[in-house]
């Protein structure tokens, strides 16, 4: 028999979370989450967005500000009405040429899956600590959002290398927050 690889076993992992959270009998109904001063530094103030109807391939698309996302191998989590799209969060250019992460895993919002309003980085790079996992230089791919219906914790799962290591040894990485919009610890 086949030995299943950390990769592995983390897929099935989420699976199973997101098949036992749809198989919950009661749909539970989950406020919107409340402000927090995290928001006073997203742009919530929505007079200034621009809504479009349409998305067109080969075309950079734009969050509602006229920004171009910026959420690579990201996963979608719907919540009351909302989707949360999680991406890998690059510095254009750079990040091709180096494989870094350059700022961690980027959260935009969305209602109709066309105009995402950006609610920044939800999980950043450690700038600061060269010691850390998530130091500056580390890469972070595909990340994943569910939440575990028993503790109420947002959970994310998603493929870390560590600074130095290129992409030799892969980990898991695993995150928790206590609401879609982060932050993750």
């Amino acid at each position: 028999m086949k030995k299943l690889s950390t990769y592995h076993l983390a897929i099935l992992l989420c699976l199973s979370l997101v098949l036992v959270h749809c198989q919950e009998k009661e749909e539970q109904i989950i406020e919107p989450d409340p402000p927090t001063e995290a928001d006073s530094k997203t742009k919530d103030d929505l007079s200034n967005a621009r809504y479009v109807d349409n998305i067109y391939p080969d075309r950079p698309w734009d969050d509602i500000y006229d920004n171009v996302i910026n959420a690579h191998a990201g996963g979608i989590y719907y919540e009351n009405g909302f989707y949360h799209w999680y991406g890998e969060h690059k510095v254009p250019g750079t990040s091709e040429r180096t494989g870094y992460t350059h700022g961690g895993i980027h959260l935009y919002r969305s209602r109709d899956l066309i105009n995402w309003n950006d609610l920044g980085i939800v999980l950043s790079v450690d700038y600061n600590n060269p010691n850390s996992d998530l130091a500056y230089g580390c890469i972070v791919q595909r990340p994943k959002v569910v939440r575990n219906p028993r503790t109420g914790k947002y959970v994310a799962f998603f493929k870390l290398y560590l600074k130095g290591n290129g992409y030799r040894v892969c980990h898991t990485g695993v995150a928790t927050a206590d609401q879609a919009r982060g932050p993750f610890t």
